[in-house]
């Protein structure tokens, strides 16, 4: 049997539906060329003389591949043998390059690709370094500690005054500054609090025995923050009535008065991992960036990092909280959100009711002001931890170096502050930025994740795909070979 064949001198991969160019110069075209008989479609053996070039003597080592118009085919040449004084040929069908129509025509699913990708899906096919870099970001307060002095005192009187609201039974709770608690203090402890009584019928020491003053006090409590009213409030001082006893010299707002609530936000943008913008969207996420935000006295807490968001030109991800505080007890809730921008006006980006986490600590420290004062207000907290369950997805085992998003959740677990204390309440927030370095990437030879469903023709380069099943109009070796290398990855050339 005669055939019309023509030679190529051609490289390419076997994984690639590569084919040669009408205008290769290394083409020779021939006719008539015999094939050897019982051999298979698949790996047939074409027959050549030595002269099969009139005047050139031939050289088998100038081609590696064949095309056959008549089967419509292109094979890989294996091996050239000189036997019998005839150069045999033996081949092996290319079916990624005899099938690159049939293949570019097919619909799939693409799990990786070197054209076309999603960044925000994580990629596990390079290994992350040793390398980590590391940086510390400050907190902007609306609040700031301040010394000791400048801080707060509230402090819980039994007394009559039922102009001040709100109480609990008989306790009126004030906020004191340094000034007016020192004049308190010196009041209570001076002669004048026995001076609208006859204290000689029972002698002063058993008067100061019976009418201790101290004993209408039941709590004090001391704040890291200067008394602040709201703005506008046109909230006033009033005078502090301990017992009987009203002390003109000290001045308190009363509790309802003051701010109870306060926030903070990262000085600048979070940023972003150093390999993000030409790598992927998902190293913003863990396990390649850790946030842990040191905010005493809630402790140290991780952020969750699945909450970063990936926003257009000119918004970027920022951590906000807002400290919600009870003046009475000294216990405040920590709540935290990262948001596309920080601004404090009411049209301003910033969602402080879109909460990641939240945390409850003791930010006051209790004072205590006299033995029999008592103090209801248990000190108490106990640690508390999360754990994430870890769910992670497989199409027929093709996503071994995809990890799931779900399997990737960071565990929402942190430590909780002490039951006050002036250490703790000595620094303030600040953002520990953890970033790991992935190993240098090949994309045009492995790609990048993509997991969409596309027509192979719409992309290039390398390509992987799920399913090993798709139909083509070949033989079945034929058919599974094609099946193979899309399953195992290929490139469309």
């Amino acid at each position: 049997m005669a055939l019309q064949v023509t030679l190529y001198n051609f490289s390419k991969r076997e994984n690639s539906t590569k084919t040669p160019l009408t205008s290769d110069t290394t083409a020779l075209n021939l006719r008539n060329v015999n094939i050897k008989q019982e051999c298979s479609f698949i790996e047939p053996t074409l027959l050549f003389s030595p002269d099969i070039q009139e005047g050139i003597e031939f050289n088998p080592a100038q081609f590696n591949y064949v095309f056959i118009p008549l089967w419509q085919r292109y094979y890989f040449i294996t091996d050239w043998v000189f036997l019998n004084s005839v150069w045999e040929c033996r081949l092996k069908v290319d079916v990624m390059g005899s099938f690159k129509s049939a293949i570019g025509d097919t619909s799939a699913y693409v799990i990786r690709s070197s054209s076309n990708f999603n960044t925000d899906i994580i990629d596990t096919f390079y290994p992350a370094t040793s390398n980590v870099q590391i940086s510390r970001q400050r907190m902007e307060s609306e609040i700031y500690r301040s010394a000791f002095e400048s801080g707060c005192f509230v402090i819980g009187i039994i007394n009559n005054d039922n102009a001040i609201s709100p109480r609990i039974g008989s306790v009126c709770y004030y906020a004191l500054n340094q000034a007016n608690m020192q004049n308190l203090m010196a009041y209570l402890f001076s002669g004048n609090i026995y001076g609208a009584s006859n204290i000689e019928e029972i002698g002063e020491g058993l008067y100061k025995s019976l009418f201790d003053p101290f004993q209408y006090i039941v709590s004090c409590m001391w704040f890291p923050f200067p008394v602040t009213v709201p703005a506008g409030s046109g909230a006033t001082q009033v005078t502090v009535k301990v017992g009987y006893w009203t002390i003109t010299t000290c001045q308190g707002y009363p509790v309802k008065e003051i701010n109870l609530e306060f926030g903070f936000h990262s000085e600048s943008e979070i940023g972003h991992h150093p390999q993000q913008s030409t790598r992927g969207n998902y190293l913003d996420k863990a396990p390649y960036t850790r946030l842990t935000l040191y905010y005493p006295p809630f402790g140290e807490i991780p952020i969750d990092t699945e909450y970063m968001r990936f926003y257009g030109s000119g918004e970027s991800n920022w951590l906000y909280g807002k400290v919600y505080l009870d003046f009475i007890t000294g216990y405040a809730d920590l709540r935290m959100s990262i948001t596309n921008g920080y601004d404090t006006s009411s049209t301003g980006h910033a969602d402080p009711y879109y909460t990641m986490s939240q945390r409850t600590s003791m930010v006051g420290v209790p004072i205590q002001l006299s033995k029999i004062m008592t103090d209801y207000v248990s000190l108490a907290q106990n640690g508390v931890s999360a754990v994430s369950n870890l769910f992670s997805g497989n199409i027929s085992g093709v996503f071994s170096s995809i990890i799931s998003g779900v399997a990737n959740s960071f565990p929402k677990t942190g430590s909780i502050g002490s039951n006050g204390s002036f250490i703790e309440l000595s620094e303030p927030p600040y953002l520990i930025k953890e970033y790991y370095l992935l190993a240098d990437e090949n994309r045009a030879e492995f790609g990048r994740p993509l997991c969409q469903v596309k027509t192979l023709s719409s992309l290039s380069g390398f390509i992987q795909c799920a399913e090993a099943d798709h139909p083509f109009a070949c033989t079945d070796y034929e058919r599974r070979e094609i099946n193979n290398h899309l399953r195992n990855g290929f490139f469309y050339e």
